[in-house]
């Protein structure tokens, strides 16, 4: 079983981002504890899908507003439909006549638009095409590139934005910080009141490592709390909407050497997808106890 620890006290609460640089981002008040029971993932009941070759880079996942799942390519414009539930690809379509090669690194759904972020903080919205089909889509730069390189994206239906994880801080604000950026994508802007960020440590020190380098974010469905997953760290948290941190855990190093993409199944169930750098890409499904 893999370790949990709970560490509920070390959010950053109140680091808000002000013309796109980070105000108070140091010195921020411990606020009151929400620590709920620690992050379990039943290693025991778990099942693991081998995806096909097609998917071996495969990145982000997020499911639709009729619980359907969707994942993309990790450098081409192509948006896959999983059934999730027998490991295979339903359909994929193609962003462009000719697929585009960028570096993305999360997709959103919010109705009927669906959003690819790159690693610079570049969005490509689209809508959903039919098997092999070549769709439109609009490039929209968030301009905060210069911030971060972005890693994991998600949509806050209740907030009506658009969630950032960032990997790696790009700004000296940012240094020993882990960032979420809140886009809205009515005004075109930041959000700052739904952006925060929290002290690295609080993320890293629990579960022994130096660094919390997010892969993917995730609204939990009550849209309470967000997840994020660290791909890098093979580690997963469990964050509040201020970034006040809840819990943080490892996952197994033998189920998930790559852990990428992250999505929440209207039963509850936790679906991480790996990429496949040394053998087949995969697709987790943790059901709740």
């Amino acid at each position: 079983m893999t370790k949990t620890c709970s560490r509920s006290n070390r959010g950053c609460v109140g680091a808000t981002l002000i013309g796109l640089t980070l105000a108070g981002a140091v010195a921020c008040e411990e606020s009151q504890s929400t620590a709920r029971a620690p992050i379990t993932l039943d290693t025991d009941t778990v099942v693991q899908w081998k995806l096909p070759k097609r998917l071996a880079e495969i990145s982000g996942l997020a499911f639709s507003d009729d619980e359907r799942l969707f994942a993309h390519d990790d450098e081409h414009g192509v948006i896959y439909q999983l059934d999730w539930q027998a490991g295979r690809i339903v359909k994929a379509f193609v962003l462009g006549e000719t697929p585009i090669r960028e570096d993305f690194e999360g997709i959103a759904i919010d109705g009927a638009d669906f959003y690819l972020l790159t690693s610079g903080g570049v969005l490509y919205r689209t809508h959903e095409g039919a098997d092999g089909e070549h769709v439109a889509f609009a490039r929209i730069d968030t301009g905060l590139g210069a911030q971060c390189e972005f890693e994991g994206l998600a949509y806050d239906a209740q907030r009506k934005v658009l969630l950032a994880a960032c990997k790696t801080p790009r700004s000296a604000a940012l240094k020993g910080r882990v960032a979420v950026f809140a886009w809205s994508p009515e005004h075109r802007a930041v959000d700052q009141a739904a952006s925060f960020t929290v002290p690295a440590a609080s993320l890293a020190e629990p579960i022994g490592v130096q660094h919390f380098n997010p892969s993917s974010i995730e609204v939990s469905r009550d849209g309470k709390h967000l997840w994020l997953l660290a791909g890098k760290q093979q580690a997963l948290a469990e964050v509040d909407l201020r970034g006040q941190v809840v819990a943080v855990t490892r996952l197994s190093a033998t189920l998930h050497r790559q852990p990428e993409g992250l999505a929440i199944g209207a039963g509850g169930e936790m679906i991480i997808a790996d990429e496949g750098s040394r053998g087949s890409a995969k697709l987790a499904i943790y059901r709740p106890r």
